[in-house]
């Protein structure tokens, strides 16, 4: 049983993985921005201080967004991610995600 073989079978097929990230400050938080990828419902952003963790700090439910703020300590750096997710009878079935982003705040 794999995800990918649903999200094939889902209308649409299988999610793109999201493009690398970009990271901006901006005032007291940072702004995480990606490239738009067909027939998602919504994106999952991770922030987390280690380059292979994975803390969900957003999940942002909509097909136009492509940025989103993001609560950031300064002086901290951090580790961003984001991936594309689509509803699919009640399930959420996840794209890969993308490549991930050093920043320091």
């Amino acid at each position: 049983y794999r995800t990918t073989s649903i999200a094939t079978v889902a209308k649409g097929g299988k999610l793109a993985q999201v493009s690398k990230p970009t990271i901006t400050k901006s005032g007291t938080k940072v702004k995480v921005k990606w490239k738009n990828v067909a027939n998602e419902t919504g994106y999952e952003i991770s922030q987390s201080t280690s380059k292979t963790g994975t803390k969900i700090v957003s999940t942002y439910k909509t097909t136009s967004g492509t940025s989103k703020l993001v609560a950031a300590t300064k002086g901290k750096t951090y580790y961003y991610k984001v991936r594309a997710y689509r509803t699919v009878n009640g399930k959420k079935i996840y794209g890969a995600w993308s490549t991930v982003v050093k920043y320091k705040r």
